[in-house]
Parts: structure tokens; sequence; C-alpha cells
């Protein structure tokens, strides 16, 4: 994840969810699957300031990845918006 967040140049938080409780809250944790165990689907969320929920990816597999450009459209929108 930080990995990401480097080559990507996140300029925010990136939350980090050892006990994988916030993956439980959002929907997105799987116990057992044939591709995976006790893990997350691969997922961004971002919440504005005071807590919105702006937009929620959620991979359809382990290897489902969302498109960066999707979300930089969506901190730019908000960005201008003057929310």
């Amino acid at each position: 994840m930080s990995a990401f967040a480097r080559r990507e140049e996140i300029p925010f938080p990136v939350l980090a969810d050892p006990d994988r409780q916030m993956t439980r809250d959002y929907g997105v944790y799987v116990r057992i699957n044939f591709e995976s165990w006790n893990t997350a689907r691969p997922s961004l969320i971002l919440i504005d300031p005071t807590g919105l929920v702006r937009k929620l990816w959620v991979g359809s597999h382990q290897l489902d990845w969302p498109v960066t450009s999707d979300f930089w459209a969506v901190i730019d929108a908000h960005n201008g918006s003057g929310d």
C-alpha cells in the first residue's frame, strides 16, 4: 500500500487496516475463497475531510485494481467545487 501511495504521489493520508476492522465495515473483507484467505478485495475508498465517502471502488478479484485516473477525477472535481 505504501509503495502504491508513493508511486502515485498520493497527497493525502492512506489508511492501514491491520486488524481488518475497516475492511469489514466497508464490506470488502473476504474470509476465504478460491483466490484468497483472510484478506480484503482490492479497494479504494475516498473519504473527504468531513467524513463523507466520495468514491468507493471494490475489485471483483485480487488482480482487479482501479484506474487511478478515475480517482483523481473525483478528487479534482471535489477540490474545484468548493465543497
